[in-house]
């Protein structure tokens, strides 16, 4: 007969002992040895002496009034009123003044179907979709071209500064989305001719660099066009950034098409399901999951894109910026454009940032 085994107690243990929560959590985690320690204040006093000299730089000795260069002679301070004084420019470029309410009504609309999409317990997130890449782009031609229902018409030769910036940035997120996913569909075609031809189109196109394909938009294509024919630099701008970052967004989703085993599209055809029932209610919600960090980061890469539409001749929100410090009443020390600078560095890596955080909320909210 074995023997048998007696029943043995294990002690009762002490609860763990808590680390006085987020200060206590880094205090003992940064300083858990000596060399933690050592780098910990090192990056410490780095990080001080920054913070230190940007608020003396940025508001102890910045200057906040005055329309001119003369009103910023202090060289070791943020200059401001440079900021303030060419708002109008900065927003909007040549946009006419009686008609900067169209502007305003455009930033509302954006905001408002951002917020709507975003926050999650507002309804009707279908809806704002729809309406972001259906009814926005038009109420937003109206609404800014103009030259119909009462507007008077602005060419887009007077657009300029942020203006620019954000039409761009948004035109090429709403176009590139449905244009990459149809590239990445072609290529998983069993039609051959669909197949090959969208299989050539991306490999040209990722394989010419971005400056070159808008100097071809903006050089070359009006060359091609038919006689009486005239598109705008800024429509054939905005043509240019959908397709090459098409191009690129249609790898993002042939990723997450392929990362969808094969039972699954088997299963969707025993029970009787199409090709489109398949994709729109199957496939596509499994891959969009696997490849929401890639998409966003798409996004931010558009949105800095967006800073090289100088080099065509349109004044975006850099444009505006730096040839500002350039006019006869901003022409002054380097302080100047420095201020100019940082303040655009600043709204680019707010507006990237929080399109970053978004996606990671949003990423653990369909997990």
């Amino acid at each position: 007969m074995p023997e048998s085994k007696t029943n043995t107690f294990i002690e009762a243990m002490t609860p763990p002992v808590r680390e006085g929560g987020p200060l206590g959590r880094f205090l003992k985690r940064s300083f858990s040895s000596i060399p933690n320690g050592l780098v910990t204040l090192l990056l410490l006093g780095g990080a001080g002496y920054l913070l230190i000299h940007l608020v003396s730089w940025g508001i102890v000795s910045a200057q906040w009034t005055g329309t001119t260069a003369k009103s910023c002679s202090n060289p070791d301070g943020a200059c401001w009123s440079f900021i303030i004084a060419r708002w109008k420019p900065i927003l909007a470029g040549q946009y006419p003044v009686q008609e900067l309410w169209r502007i305003f009504l455009f930033f509302g609309i954006l905001t408002i179907l951002i917020i709507w999409i975003a926050i999650r317990r507002i309804p009707g997130k279908s809806w704002a979709l729809v309406s972001l890449w259906t009814v926005f782009p038009i109420i937003s031609y109206y609404l800014l071209i103009g030259g119909s229902f009462g507007l008077s018409h602005v060419p887009t030769n007077n657009w300029g500064g942020l203006l620019v910036t954000v039409v761009t940035a948004v035109f090429t997120m709403i176009s590139t989305l449905p244009f990459g996913l149809l590239l990445a569909l072609g290529r998983m075609s069993n039609m051959p001719v669909i197949r090959l031809l969208c299989i050539g189109f991306v490999e040209i196109v990722r394989g010419i660099p971005l400056l070159a394909f808008l100097f071809s938009a903006a050089t070359i294509f009006p060359l091609v066009l038919p006689e009486g024919v005239n598109i705008d630099l800024f429509a054939r701008t905005m043509i240019a950034f959908m397709l090459f970052n098409g191009s690129m967004t249609s790898e993002v989703f042939r990723g997450g098409l392929q990362s969808i085993r094969r039972e699954q599209y088997d299963a969707a055809l025993t029970v009787g399901l199409g090709w489109f029932s398949t994709m729109a209610f199957i496939i596509l919600p499994q891959a969009i999951k696997t490849i929401v960090p890639a998409l966003v980061n798409c996004m931010i890469i558009i949105i800095k894109e967006t800073s090289v539409l100088l080099v065509i001749g349109l004044f975006d929100f850099i444009a505006t910026i730096h040839f500002g410090t350039e006019s006869p009443d901003w022409i002054g020390g380097h302080h100047i454009l420095l201020t100019g600078y940082i303040f655009t560095a600043a709204v680019y890596m707010i507006t990237c940032s929080v399109l970053s955080k978004y996606s990671r909320r949003f990423e653990g909210q369909i997990k």
